[in-house]
C-alpha cells in the first residue's frame, strides 16, 4: 500500500511540471523487450493528434504506425534510454488524422516495482511543430546568411589571391590576421604557419627595420607610401612600392593597419636600362664621328651633338635653338633650299659628296646623308643630316686599289688552293694551285658551278649542311667534302669560308680555302681499322687464353682417366673422341691467339722460296684441277724470320680462300718479290717500318670482295661463304701470325676479277744465325722419380698438372703464387725442376718466378707453361718456345717430353761447365 501511494505521488509531480500536453499512461506487456499497451489517455489528446483516446487503445500498435517512416527505426533506438535511466524524451513525426505529420515531443517516465522491475510507463504527448518551424525557420535563415557570408568572403579570397600585391592585415600589438596567395609566396610559408605570428619574427630583423617607421606612423593614423628594396622570407631580393593604411573603428581609432606592397623589381630594372640606354645614346650622340643635327622647315638647328658643334667651331649651347641665317648666313640660303626639297619631297638624299677646306690640312671630303621626318602628332616636318669626314677613305682609295692589285697577285700566286663563288654557287674566281691540283685551265672553271666539281654525296651535304651554316653565320669551318679532279682522281678536301656582303647586306660571294687531305683521311682510316683490329685481338687473346686453360683442365683429366681403365675398349674409344674434339678445340684457339698476336712462334730463319716450292703437291691437291696453279718465284730472294710451320699454314689458308672464291675454275698464283719500303710508303699505313722486306703475294682470278667488306676480311668470324663452309678464322689468323712476325698485310680486290693478298715478312738481318734452329725431335714418354714444384694460380689447372706429374712417377710439390714457390725453394726441400704458368696475378708473373728461383739455387731448369706468349715475355729471353715453353693446352706426352728435355738440357750444361773449367 505504501509503495502504490509512493508511486502515485511520483506520477502527480511529474503530471504538474508537464502539463500543457496530453497525459498517457501504459503497460509493459512483456518487459522491457515487449510492447507499450496504451490503457488510460487524456481526452486533450484529440486536440494534439485529431484522435481520441479510444483510437489509441483500439490495437496494440496504433501509435506506433502513425509515426513518420522515417523517424521509426530512431525513436526504437532511442527509446533503450528508457529502460537505462527511467526517464526519455523523443522528437518526431506523427500523421495526424488530417492526413499531415506534426512534430510531437514524447516525455515518458519509467514505473518500476520494490524490485526494480518496469510495469509501466506515463507520459505527456505534445504537439511542439510550431517551435520546429520557428527553429528551422531560424536555422535557414542562419544557413543563408552563413553562405552569403562565405560567399562574400570567397570572393574576396579569390581577389586578393589572385592580386600581384601583397596585402596583409595586422592588429596594433603587430600581428597578422590576414595575408593574401601573394604573401604566402614572398613568405615561403603555410598562411596557417603566418597568421597569429608578429611582423618583426616573420620578416626578420633586417626586413622590419626597414618598414617600422611606416608601420608606427599607421599605427598612428597616419597613411603613408614609400618605395624601398627588402629581401623577403622566400630569399628573393624585391624591389617594392608600399603603402600602409591605418583602420578605424566607428569611433575614429586605430584598430589595425592594412599592408600592401607590388613588386616593381621589373620596373625598376627597365627603368634603369632605359635610363642607362638613355645615357649610353646621349655618350654615343656626343662621341660617334659623325656630325650629326637636325633643323626644322625654319632652318632651326633643333638639336645637335658635340662634334658637329665642333666643325662648326662653337658650343653645342650657342647653336641648338639658333637659326642657321643668323650663324651663317653666307651659307644657310644655299642649304636650306637643299633642305627644304628633302622636306617637302620627303625623300632622302644619301652620299652627298663635298671638297671642303679643312684648317688642319690642305684638302677633304664630308659625305652628307639627309633624311627627312614629320613628326606624327603635331605635323611639324624635319630633316635629320648626318655628315662624316670621308678624307682619310678618299686618301686611302688609291692604298686601296694598290692593294686589291697585290692581293690580286698573291691570291693567283699562293701555294694553297683558294676559290670564291657568287649567291648562284658559281665560280667567280681560283688561284693558280687550285688549277695545277684539279688539271683544268681558268677559262674551264670560271662560272661553272662548284658542285659539279664534288662527288653527288658531297654536293647534297654542301647545298643542305654548309651553305645554310654560312648564309646563317656568315662562315663555315672545316667541312669535310670530296672533289674530284679532271682525270678523275678522288680528292679528300677540308674547306673553310667566308660569306662577303654587298652594301644592302645581301649575300654576294664567298670566299673560300682548301686543304687537301688525301693522304692524312687514308692516315686516318688505316690507324682507325688498325685500333679497331687491336683491340679485338685484345679481347679474342683474352679470351683464348682463358679457354686454353679450360681445354687443359679437360685434356688433361681425359688422359688420367684414359690411364685408368686400359682395358675399357668402348671407354677408351669414347676418350679418344673427346681428345680429338679437345684438339679441335685447342686448333681453333691456336687461331684465335694467331689473330691476337699470342700464339706462341717458332721462329727461325727461312727461305721463302724452297718453303714454297715444297707446298707445290699440297696445294695443286687442295685446290683441284679445275683451278690453275702457277709459281713465280723471284730470283735471290732473301732469307725472313719466321715460323715456318706458321708460314706454310698461311699460304695454305690463303689458297683455300681462294678456291673457295673460284668455284667455276680459275687461276691461282703466288709470287715472291725483295722490296724496299721506304718512308713515304710507310708513312700512309699503319704498323708498319721502314726497310727490307720479302712480298708474298697470292692472287686468284675469283669472285673479288666488295669494297665495303675489305676493311672487314680481317675481323674475326667474318666470312662471305655460305653458313657451315667457314669459320670466318684463316684470315684472322694470317693476319695476327704476319702483324706478330713484324710484318705488314695488304688485301686488293675487284668484284669479278679477282684478290690479292700480299703478305710483307721482314728480311733476316745479316748478322743474324741463319742456320735454322733445330726443331726438339720427339720422345718416347718417361717417367722419372725427381721432385717438380708446380706453381700455378687456378686450383682446376693445378690439380690437372699435378696429377699428370704424379702419373709419370715425379714427386710435386704445390704452390698457388709465386711469393709462395719462392718460399719453399727457400727451405731445405729437394726440388729439381720449376714448372710455372707464366701469367699469373698478384704482381708477379712465371718469368720473374724463374729469375728469382735461379737466385736462390743456380742452375735449377725451369719449364714454363702458358696459354699464349706475351711478345715482351718472349722478348726477355728467358722463355724459348722450342726448349723449356709447353702450350697449354698440352697432351700428358708432350708434357713428359719437356719436363725430361728440361732434366736433360740441364745435365749437359752441367757437363759443358765440368768440360770448359780451367786445369789445376
Amino acid at each position: 500500500m505504501e509503495e502504490e501511494l509512493r508511486s502515485n505521488a511520483e506520477d502527480l509531480d511529474f503530471l504538474i511540471s508537464s502539463a500543457g500536453g496530453a497525459f498517457y499512461s501504459a503497460r509493459l506487456t512483456e518487459g522491457i523487450a515487449g510492447e507499450i499497451a496504451v490503457f488510460e489517455v487524456d481526452p486533450s489528446i484529440e486536440l494534439q493528434t485529431g484522435y481520441g483516446p479510444q483510437d489509441f487503445k483500439s490495437h496494440r500498435n496504433f501509435w506506433s504506425e502513425k509515426v513518420h517512416p522515417d523517424d521509426r527505426d530512431r525513436v526504437a533506438s532511442e527509446r533503450r534510454d528508457l529502460f537505462e535511466q527511467d526517464y526519455c524524451e523523443q522528437e518526431y513525426r506523427f500523421r495526424h488524422a488530417d492526413g499531415s505529420y506534426r512534430w510531437m515531443l514524447d516525455q515518458m517516465r519509467l514505473k518500476r516495482t520494490a524490485d526494480g522491475t518496469p510495469v509501466a510507463v506515463v507520459g505527456l504527448y505534445t504537439d511542439i511543430t510550431e517551435r520546429k518551424e520557428a527553429e528551422q525557420a531560424l536555422e535557414t535563415a542562419v544557413l543563408k546568411a552563413t553562405s552569403e557570408l562565405r560567399q562574400r568572403e570567397a570572393h574576396l579570397r579569390l581577389i586578393t589571391d589572385n592580386l600581384p600585391v601583397l596585402i596583409v592585415y595586422e592588429d596594433l600589438d603587430l600581428r597578422y590576421s590576414f595575408i593574401n596567395q601573394t604573401g604566402v609566396t614572398w613568405y615561403a610559408q603555410p598562411r596557417q604557419r603566418i597568421i597569429g605570428r608578429s611582423v618583426a619574427e616573420v620578416l626578420g630583423t633586417e626586413s622590419f627595420g626597414k618598414v617600422e617607421n611606416y608601420i608606427e606612423r599607421a599605427r598612428q593614423g597616419f597613411q603613408s607610401s614609400f618605395e624601398t628594396t627588402m629581401t623577403y622570407p622566400d630569399g628573393v631580393k624585391r624591389d617594392v612600392q608600399a603603402l600602409y593604411i591605418p583602420d578605424r573603428d566607428d569611433q575614429g581609432n586605430v584598430k589595425g593597419l592594412v599592408a600592401m606592397a607590388l613588386d616593381i623589381t621589373d620596373r625598376k630594372r627597365a627603368e634603369n636600362e632605359l635610363q642607362s640606354k638613355k645615357n649610353e645614346l646621349e655618350l654615343i650622340f656626343n662621341h660617334v664621328p659623325t656630325r650629326i643635327f637636325y633643323k626644322d622647315d625654319s632652318n632651326r638647328i633643333l638639336r645637335l651633338n658635340a662634334p658637329a658643334a665642333q666643325s662648326m667651331g662653337m658650343t653645342v649651347e650657342q647653336i641648338e635653338g639658333a637659326s642657321s641665317f643668323d650663324l651663317f648666313p653666307e651659307i644657310a640660303k644655299k642649304y636650306h633650299a637643299d633642305d627644304l626639297e628633302v622636306i617637302r619631297s620627303g625623300k632622302p638624299k644619301l652620299g652627298i659628296i663635298e671638297e671642303y677646306l679643312p684648317r688642319d690640312s690642305e684638302r677633304g671630303w664630308v659625305r652628307t646623308d639627309k633624311v627627312p621626318y614629320t613628326d606624327p602628332e603635331t605635323g611639324e616636318r624635319f630633316v635629320f643630316i648626318a655628315a662624316s669626314d670621308i678624307t682619310a677613305e678618299k686618301l686611302a682609295e688609291e692604298q686601296l686599289r694598290a692593294g686589291e692589285e697585290r692581293y690580286r697577285s698573291l691570291y693567283t700566286r699562293t701555294p694553297v688552293m683558294l676559290h670564291s663563288i657568287d649567291a648562284d654557287g658559281h665560280l667567280l674566281s681560283v688561284s693558280d694551285f687550285w688549277l695545277e691540283r684539279f688539271g683544268y685551265s681558268r677559262d674551264e672553271v670560271i662560272g661553272k658551278p662548284a658542285i659539279q666539281l664534288m662527288t653527288p654525296e658531297s654536293a647534297h651535304r654542301s647545298i643542305t649542311e654548309a651553305l645554310p651554316q654560312l648564309l646563317r653565320n656568315g662562315i663555315c669551318k672545316d667541312q669535310e667534302y670530296q672533289v674530284v679532279t679532271k682525270n678523275g682522281e678522288v680528292l679528300d678536301i677540308l674547306l673553310s669560308a667566308v660569306a662577303e656582303y654587298d652594301e644592302t647586306g645581301e649575300f654576294s660571294h664567298s670566299m673560300e680555302v682548301l686543304t687537301d687531305i688525301t693522304k692524312r683521311k687514308v692516315v686516318e682510316r688505316q690507324l682507325i681499322q688498325a685500333q679497331k683490329m687491336e683491340s679485338v685481338g685484345q679481347l679474342t687473346g683474352g679470351l683464348a687464353h682463358d679457354f686454353n686453360n679450360l681445354l687443359g683442365i679437360v685434356m688433361g683429366n681425359l688422359e688420367l682417366l684414359e690411364q685408368s681403365i686400359v682395358d675399357d675398349k668402348d671407354a677408351t674409344r669414347w676418350i679418344k673422341a673427346a681428345l680429338d674434339a679437345v684438339d679441335r678445340g685447342a686448333e681453333l684457339n691456336r687461331r684465335l691467339l694467331a689473330f691476337s698476336r699470342r700464339q706462341t712462334l717458332q721462329t727461325q730463319s727461312v727461305d721463302p722460296n724452297p718453303l714454297i716450292e715444297g707446298m707445290e703437291d699440297l696445294l695443286r691437291r687442295t685446290l683441284g684441277e679445275s683451278i690453275a696453279f702457277e709459281c713465280r718465284l723471284g730470283k735471290q730472294i732473301p732469307h725472313v724470320r719466321s715460323d715456318p710451320n706458321q708460314l706454310e699454314s698461311a699460304i695454305l689458308n690463303l689458297a683455300v680462300n681462294a678456291r673457295d672464291a673460284m668455284p667455276l675454275g680459275g687461276r691461282l698464283t703466288i709470287e715472291t718479290e725483295h722490296v724496299d719500303l721506304d718512308e713515304d710508303y710507310t708513312s700512309r699505313e699503319s704498323e708498319v717500318a721502314p726497310g727490307d722486306y720479302v712480298v708474298l703475294s697470292v692472287t686468284d682470278s675469283g669472285e673479288g670482295i666488295p669494297a665495303d667488306e675489305i676493311d672487314k676480311v680481317f675481323e674475326p668470324f667474318f666470312t662471305t661463304k655460305d653458313i657451315g663452309k667457314g669459320s670466318g678464322l684463316g684470315l684472322s689468323m694470317v693476319y695476327g701470325f704476319i702483324k706478330q712476325s713484324g710484318g705488314h698485310i695488304r688485301v686488293y680486290s675487284e668484284v669479278s676479277v679477282g684478290t690479292t693478298v700480299r703478305l710483307y715478312l721482314p728480311v733476316q738481318p745479316s748478322s743474324a744465325d741463319g742456320n735454322a734452329v733445330p726443331a726438339a725431335q720427339p720422345l718416347d714418354v718417361e717417367s722419372g722419380n725427381e721432385t717438380v714444384l708446380v706453381v700455378e694460380d687456378q686450383v682446376e689447372v693445378r690439380t690437372v698438372a699435378v696429377s699428370l706429374l704424379r702419373n709419370l712417377g715425379y714427386t710435386v710439390v704445390e704452390a698457388e703464387s709465386g711469393p709462395q714457390a719462392l718460399l719453399i725453394l727457400e727451405e731445405d726441400r729437394e726440388i729439381d725442376l720449376l714448372f710455372t704458368d707464366i701469367v699469373m696475378p698478384g704482381g708477379m708473373d712465371g718469368t720473374q718466378v724463374g729469375k728469382a728461383a735461379r737466385k736462390l739455387r743456380p742452375g735449377l731448369p725451369v719449364l714454363y707453361a702458358t696459354g699464349y706468349a706475351e711478345a715482351a715475355v718472349l722478348r726477355e729471353g728467358e722463355v724459348k718456345a722450342a726448349h723449356n715453353l709447353v702450350t697449354k693446352p698440352y697432351r700428358r706426352k708432350e708434357l713428359a717430353q719437356k719436363v725430361r728435355q728440361a732434366f736433360d738440357e740441364n745435365k749437359l750444361q752441367r757437363r759443358g761447365k765440368v768440360v770448359s773449367a780451367p786445369q789445376a
